[in-house]
């Protein structure tokens, strides 16, 4: 279906789940090449230039196509990776540090072949390599960097002297009033707080709490929204005293006020390179 709600003939639409499984694996390794956002700055230089190198080759066939390229992006591809290349709830980014991150130390080629190989979920090779060379030329071509993060306008040299791990932005606020979490509590949780994966060391997976019942779940409605940073694991928070924990990917966890969803604080550390061995993409 195209972006005016008409079905194109002979193209089938994927199932959502495949749809999220296949636009996931575009960032697997995004783990395993990344330094923190320390490095982010140096990793978006390297994707241009060596993704660069292989520009030149998809050029000739791509050139004086942009709007082309914009079309075809807008009909197979911004539904998942997002209008401005931003990313979204079913695809990552295609700019930026978490994209550089990924393909920093490829060739536009190997993403080119990625692209064709993989894309778009349900109609893989489906497009046309003339089609598939202006999109991957559209993503070159485009500004690299949708992040907002302090650390990311900062001085190479002035990232190198701060320590590894840091909190950042929203104020570095304290979350006050917490108790300590002991191996007593651990055990027998109050009935507000979500300690563990499943709240529970024997992974009940339920809470106490009594104020939700079958009479007036019906009327429950959405307190509050927060992004999370791209990425393709998941998490689960762990809720202390009214404040919510949430790990994020790239080694990020943030504090946040669990009735409003405001951020209190957010942590990150940057992985040292050979401390990332045997990881995975998460």
């Amino acid at each position: 279906m195209n972006r005016n709600g008409d079905r194109a003939p002979g193209r089938v639409r994927a199932p959502r789940q495949c749809t999220r499984r296949v636009c996931a694996r575009f960032s697997r390794g995004n783990e395993m090449h990344r330094d923190g956002l320390r490095r982010g700055a140096l990793a978006h230089a390297r994707v241009c230039v060596v993704l660069g190198i292989g520009l030149s080759a998809l050029a000739p066939m791509a050139a004086g196509q942009p709007a082309a390229g914009q079309a075809a992006y807008e009909e197979s591809c911004a539904e998942c990776h997002g209008t401005r290349l931003q990313g979204g709830a079913h695809g990552p980014a295609l700019s930026g540090v978490s994209f550089s991150s990924v393909w920093g130390e490829r060739s536009a080629d190997d993403l080119f072949e990625f692209v064709r190989a993989e894309m778009p979920p349900g109609q893989v090779g489906a497009l046309g390599d003339d089609v598939y060379r202006s999109i991957v030329t559209l993503i070159l071509e485009a500004d690299g960097s949708n992040e907002t993060a302090a650390t990311e306008s900062a001085p190479a040299a002035a990232m190198e002297d701060e320590p590894r791990g840091r909190t950042v932005r929203f104020g570095g606020r304290e979350a006050t009033g917490l108790t300590p979490v002991t191996d007593a509590l651990l055990r027998n949780p109050p009935a507000g707080d979500w300690l563990t994966w499943r709240r529970t060391l024997d992974n009940h997976g339920y809470s106490p709490l009594e104020q939700i019942t079958r009479e007036n779940v019906g009327e429950l409605r959405l307190a509050w929204v927060l992004s999370m940073r791209n990425g393709v694991n998941q998490t689960t928070p762990v809720v202390h005293d009214g404040v919510m924990f949430l790990a994020n990917p790239g080694n990020v966890v943030q504090a946040i006020d669990a009735a409003t969803g405001d951020p209190i604080w957010e942590y990150r550390y940057d992985v040292p390179r050979d401390a990332l061995t045997g990881v995975g993409a998460t």
